[in-house]
């Protein structure tokens, strides 16, 4: 945790504020590996549908 918030800029409480946040939110653990394959794939379509086409 204290990596990836460090990497991320953000103090460790913070991060891990956030990710209990976006937990809760999403109705996701994304501590599991199940959880952060459904946030890859959430977070690509976003991107994809968000960018313009061309």
């Amino acid at each position: 945790m204290r990596s990836a918030a460090r990497a991320a800029n953000f103090h460790h409480s913070s991060m891990q504020n956030r990710i209990t946040r976006i937990s809760q939110t999403l109705g996701v653990d994304i501590r599991s590996a199940a959880g952060r394959e459904r946030i890859a794939v959430a977070m690509l379509l976003w991107r994809v549908f968000r960018s313009p086409m061309i």
